[in-house]
């Protein structure tokens, strides 16, 4: 690599591009120094990550994205699909899902889908929609009521809901929801049985322990 650095490939600049891959490298500069911390995810290319969306992931993750220096997340997350959303925030919610993904060791034996959109549109779409900024909704066979998948709505209305700390407990406490072990009814059955006070307790909690930063309050809850 004689007359070459190792950002070359990247433009010396590892912060706001990416790599040949499509990859984006999401950035963070190690407390006490200058040397930089990164992590890849899939936001190059057909899912496009602005550069503030990048910068704002790096300042939000850093302690996760110190932890995990190195590592290409794009494989742990969410195919976000878009229902009257911006482009740009069906983007940030694909990238938060493998922060997410990656600290929780993926989504467990469910198939979840991830729509992003305004409640108006998901509802015009003949979606589900409820109160709150994110909700979880088992889907089931019509047949016996076996569940086949879990689907996961982001509602953009929602003030702050695409700050990344914010949707990473808010994908936290929806995964929460799920029992891997009784389907449908472990849903329903966790709902009933932890509360949602509890439950986002411990979302907040996780989100400060896997280092994805201080969520704000909403949707009647504490911050972090």
């Amino acid at each position: 690599m004689s007359g070459q650095t190792v950002y070359t490939y990247v433009g010396n600049d590892p912060i706001n591009n990416g790599d040949p891959t499509g990859d984006a490298h999401v950035c963070t500069e190690v407390t006490g120094s200058h040397i930089p911390a990164c992590v890849d995810v899939d936001g190059k290319g057909n899912n496009d990550l602005n550069t503030g969306q990048i910068a704002q992931l790096g300042s939000a993750f850093h302690s996760f994205i110190v932890s995990h220096n190195g590592q290409d997340l794009s494989a742990n997350g969410l195919t976000a699909q878009n229902i009257g959303a911006s482009t740009e925030s069906a983007n940030m919610a694909q990238a938060v899902s493998q922060f997410v993904g990656t600290a929780r060791g993926g989504w467990g034996d469910a198939q979840w889908t991830m729509t992003v959109g305004t409640k108006d549109a998901l509802a015009a779409a003949g979606k589900t929609t409820v109160d709150g900024a994110a909700w979880a909704i088992p889907r089931v066979t019509t047949s016996n009521g076996e569940r086949v998948g879990m689907s996961l709505y982001i509602s953009t209305q929602s003030p702050g809901i695409l700050e990344p700390s914010n949707l990473s407990r808010a994908l936290i406490h929806e995964t929460l929801h799920y029992n891997d072990s009784q389907g449908v009814w472990g849903v329903i059955w966790n709902k009933w049985l932890w509360g949602h006070d509890v439950l986002d307790s411990r979302a907040r909690q996780l989100n400060m322990q896997y280092g994805l930063g201080k969520c704000d309050a909403m949707g009647g809850f504490p911050g972090c």
